[in-house]
């Protein structure tokens, strides 16, 4: 060991899930696999020491498990692997255009490795098989299940050494080995909970991590040679570079190691270790200079250097230690005022349950876990990573995750095998409505909402009224926060709006603001201080500088260097952002080039736009009612396949539209307007960008159709209106949404009409005029006199 750590080089922002799997290839090609269910290509840029996303490729229908490369075929290609929940393993092939589809395994693909030869294939499932796949050149495979284990098969791996021995490794902790025609040649055993990950040495020897926080070295007989020890948590991924003779490790609480092979030596460590600032570090690889590949909870792929000439810069390193050091600061506190070493252990499940549904914390080795007595037995309900809750704990020691605080924050096991899922909580929120929208965003069928709000209301004490000044996180990366309803007397409130998601907090941020027109009401004035609204709100927000430096990024990216845009082409489009009374026809022509980019690409266009069309002249010159650009718009809007953030900014496109004559005329031509209240009344659920985009669509589209006495449209945005008060819970958002129904109660008797017959509008309006869910005078004022209003 030369003295050197490994520190932070780069962070590949990108994926709004947990990265769950990190493949690296002889090329240093990255390919990351997340529960946003796409898969990630990350190539060196040509210009720096960092990456940047080639492509993404969105196949699953499910979270993306595990990924792999394949060994190189007659070509020299190396095929991209990756394993989803929807039990499906997808083979791409160099044109990344198709894929070839596995089907065999009923239940989750959570393991991959590339088999012993060219065009061979190990996978791994939760339906407790391994498999071993051969592929044709036609498009045709072969199979061999390998069965023998009793629970999920978490790690395969193809033993070195020429005689094309298998590996599996599994949640009922043995390791197999197998011989290529599917016979089991021997298990191993030794560990003391499920094995995780396996990596296979030299001349038939082999490292297993697991569960019960150790490493195991197996030597080719099958006996355990050496344990290694210093994890805290569970271990989830292990990585060998053969050249360095070390390996890394990933695991539970954030924590990577990186270790000497030699099993003669005591003296393990390579390096110290490495904390991320997450509660689960996924996965690991090397890369072949020696880096370190991370994926993780927070979303992000991370890489560390030895090396200073790769590190990152002295500001970046002190970033990334500050974000590590909150992290463990916010996971080490009490639970809800009770000191976790004042818990019970595991020896209290020996005593029965009082009643059925009673709930008990216990303390176990790596956290706190929640059991509930269910038919005679304690049954796991989940880990609970929680913060305090009590008035006599101090406010900076609540629990931080996806950039807020909480309470609570309880991890919670849906499916046995499956990963836990998040479900935070502040005191004072509608336990039923919070239960809601983790259904909603966990897609988990409606009949869990009893159950997880009656958890919710057991495993936590009430409080009277919700905190204020409430921080919110961007819903694609969690990068930076949002506090509504304060230090402003508007009566649309000014709001910090979400970062980019592709790189999340280097990105730039758009941001609402209320501008007024100077035409005023053709209504007469109303007594109330709220509704009915007569202005239209805009998104006028911009940091053009980073959105340059995004165009040039995703510009490096397109691989056939004759289709990417010169740099002068890029400076042109980013000058659409500024406010002028007549469009120059090169910055259009650029602007026109870059919304033909591929959608993945188009965000940032996409943003120019939203600001280029404040202004009527340049709306018509840039997108007339012909445009095709429409037609992408539409797209962007779509429910089933549209990128999350292209949705966003195509409603804030529209949104913006609708603050002008010229805009209002052409997306009613180009039906880019009514593509937009379908998508509003379609959603049924998001973080606060895209509940901010769907109020301020509502409200701007009431107000156009309250001027306009369009009956049609007064009538289809009272349905989505109200269905979006299902699922919109953001306090600025809401704000905006009670305004929309308060306009369109007050456009006519037809409007008002519907709008009092709905039952569940009513009672969400009532629960709110008497400050149950919200503190914020201006929403619970604006909800009065809703309710005023309509009964």
């Amino acid at each position: 060991m030369d003295g050197r750590d490994f520190k932070l080089s780069s962070e590949l922002l990108g994926h709004t899930a947990d990265v769950r799997s990190i493949a690296v290839n002889e090329k240093d090609i990255i390919v990351s696999g997340s529960r946003d269910k796409t898969v990630k290509v990350w190539v060196p840029d040509e210009n720096s020491p960092n990456y940047v996303n080639s492509y993404s490729l969105s196949q699953h229908s499910s979270y993306v498990s595990s990924v792999t490369f394949m060994q190189k075929n007659e070509n020299g290609y190396q095929q991209i692997i990756s394993g989803g929940n929807d039990n499906t393993i997808r083979v791409y092939n160099e044109d990344i255009a198709d894929s070839l589809v596995l089907k065999g395994h009923s239940g989750a693909v959570c393991c991959l490795a590339s088999g012993p030869t060219t065009n061979t294939l190990l996978s791994g499932s939760w339906d407790s098989t391994g498999r071993f796949w051969t592929l044709s050149n036609d498009g045709t495979y072969t199979c061999i299940e390998l069965k023998g284990h009793s629970a999920a098969v978490w790690a395969v791996a193809a033993l070195l050494g020429g005689e094309g021995l298998l590996v599996t490794g599994s949640a009922d902790k043995t390791i197999i080995v197998w011989s290529s025609k599917g016979d089991r040649m021997a298990t191993l055993e030794g560990h003391t909970d499920c094995v995780r990950g396996l990596a296979p040495l030299p001349e038939r020897t082999l490292l297993s991590c697991a569960n019960d926080a150790t490493i195991r070295y197996w030597d080719a007989t099958g006996q355990c040679k050496k344990i290694y020890d210093g994890h805290n948590h569970y271990i989830y991924s292990i990585a060998v570079h053969y050249d360095l003779g070390v390996f890394a490790t990933a695991g539970e609480g954030g924590q990577v190691r990186v270790w000497k092979i030699d099993p003669s030596t005591d003296y393990t460590s390579y390096s110290d270790e490495l904390n991320l600032p997450a509660q689960s570090a996924w996965a690991v690889a090397f890369l072949s200079n020696g880096d370190l590949v991370t994926g993780s909870s927070d979303s992000a792929v991370r890489i560390f250097s030895r090396e200073p000439a790769r590190q990152a810069s002295e500001e970046a390193q002190s970033i990334f230690h500050m974000q590590v050091q909150s992290h463990q600061e916010a996971a080490s506190q009490h639970l809800g005022g009770v000191k976790v070493t004042d818990l019970p252990g595991p020896e209290a499940l020996m005593i029965p349950g009082r009643s059925e549904g009673q709930t008990r914390l216990i303390r176990e080795i790596n956290g706190i876990v929640c059991y509930q007595w269910d038919k005679g037995q304690w049954t796991k309900v989940g880990d609970v990573m929680g913060a305090v809750g009590d008035n006599s704990e101090p406010t900076g020691t609540k629990k931080l995750y996806d950039g807020k605080e909480y309470d609570f924050v309880f991890s919670v096991d849906v499916e046995d095998g499956a990963p836990a899922l998040k479900l935070p909580y502040n005191k004072g929120e509608d336990p039923w409505i919070v239960a809601q929208n983790f259904i909603h965003r966990n897609n988990l069928p409606q009949a869990y909402l009893e159950q997880v709000a009656n958890f919710i209301i057991t495993n936590s004490s009430d409080a009277s009224e919700m905190q204020r000044n409430t921080s919110y996180s961007d819903p694609f990366t969690g990068g930076s926060r949002y506090v509504p309803g304060t230090g402003t007397a508007s009566n649309v409130p000014q709001n910090v709006g979400a970062p980019d998601p592709f790189t999340g907090s280097s990105a730039y941020t758009t941001q609402p603001t209320t501008r007024t027109p100077s035409s005023t009401s053709v209504h007469p004035a109303s007594s109330n201080t709220y509704i009915p609204f007569d202005s239209y709100v805009t998104f006028d927000h911009a940091n053009r500088d980073v959105i340059l430096e995004k165009l040039r990024e995703f510009n490096r990216t397109i691989i056939h260097s004759s289709k990417r845009e010169t740099d002068e082409t890029l400076i042109n489009a980013v000058r659409m952002t500024e406010s002028t009374p007549n469009p120059d026809p090169t910055s259009l022509e650029a602007l026109r080039r870059l919304l033909a980019w591929p959608m993945e690409a188009r965000f940032p266009a996409l943003d120019i736009t939203r600001l280029a069309i404040r202004t009527g002249a340049i709306c018509n010159a840039l997108i007339p009612a012909d445009s095709l650009v429409w037609l992408d718009l539409v797209a962007c809007l779509d429910l089933n396949h549209a990128i999350p953030a292209n949705r966003v900014m195509a409603l804030r496109i529209v949104s913006n539209c609708l603050s002008h004559t010229e805009g209002r005329a052409l997306l009613k031509a180009s039906g880019a307007l009514d593509a937009s209240v379908l998508c509003a009344g379609s959603l049924s659920a998001g973080g606060v960008a895209l509940q901010m985009a769907v109020a301020t669509f509502l409200l701007n589209a009431a107000v156009t159709a309250r001027a306009c006495a369009e009956e049609k449209l007064l009538m289809e945005l009272c349905a989505a209106s109200t269905n979006a008060m299902i699922w919109i819970i953001d306090p600025e958002a809401m704000f905006r949404l009670l305004l929309s129904l308060g306009t369109l109660a007050a456009s006519g008797q037809q409007p008002a009409t519907l709008l009092k017959s709905n039952q569940h509008l009513k009672e969400k309006c009532s629960k709110i005029s008497s400050g149950i869910g919200y503190t914020n005078e201006k929403v619970i004022k604006c909800a009065q006199e809703l309710t005023a209003l309509l009964w």
